[in-house]
């Protein structure tokens, strides 16, 4: 009993020693932990749709040109751009056909076009000439091509623009602008479909007129397009 009572003293007598102590201050905050490590990267999100409009102006194919050789302050250049546009019209996307001979003059433009500024607008247009179509005597007579408004931006953020009319031989009013080394290859046409697809390469010389780079630069075009048939009884013939 003694035991017990001297228990419940001394329990008392915490408690009250408890109840008459002051909280200290506060101590410093601790160091910020270390980071953890990064998340995995999220999925990719789907494409989005293509806005109206853009597949009527692509179906009918591309023209892919490729430019190497020099910039006009001499650093080596390789471009490569897709010409994919087509006039809404229509015209520019054409091809001639006779006994005698076969003509295509498409267009293409490197953007969406504006109305208003389409002539303005990076393009390319070709002139292709084969005599005897059909034929075994099926022959190419002729090519020209036309590149207009093109910029060929650099990853060092500089420029050079490129408005240049090149053939394979030279009407009267078209001075230093003939081409060397000229390639016409992987050439097929299907008159059921339509489509027409070939390979040209050349060099433009560097003193031809249009040639801003001031080097001779190696020209690669690749024509994969469908074109409409044009039965237009005037049409001219340009070689």
């Amino acid at each position: 009993m003694k035991k017990n009572y001297l228990k419940i003293m001394l329990i008392c007598m915490l408690g009250i020693f408890l109840s008459n102590c002051e909280d200290g201050e506060i101590g410093p905050a601790g160091k910020d932990g270390i980071d953890g490590t990064d998340g995995t990267d999220g999925t990719n999100g789907t494409d989005g749709e293509n806005g109206v409009g853009f597949e009527e102006l692509t179906k009918y194919g591309s023209i892919k040109l490729t430019l190497t050789g020099k910039r006009p302050d001499g650093v080596a250049i390789n471009a490569t751009e897709t010409f994919k546009f087509t006039n809404p019209s229509g015209v520019q996307n054409r091809f001639y056909k006779t006994d005698e001979y076969l003509s295509f003059e498409p267009q293409r433009f490197l953007n969406t076009t504006n109305d208003n500024f389409r002539e303005m607008e990076p393009q390319i247009n070709f002139y292709l000439e084969l005599t005897d179509p059909g034929k075994e005597t099926e022959a190419f007579s002729y090519f020209e091509v036309s590149l207009q408004n093109y910029i060929a931006i650099a990853n060092d953020q500089t420029y050079f623009n490129m408005n240049a009319f090149m053939a394979t031989s030279l009407p009267h009013d078209a001075e230093n602008s003939g081409i060397n080394n000229f390639s016409f290859t992987n050439y097929n046409f299907n008159e059921e479909t339509n489509k027409l697809s070939f390979t040209s390469s050349f060099v433009l010389p560097a003193e031809a007129k249009g040639n801003q780079t001031k080097h001779d630069l190696s020209i690669e075009i690749e024509v994969d397009i469908t074109v409409l048939k044009s039965i237009d009884p005037i049409h001219l013939k340009k070689h």
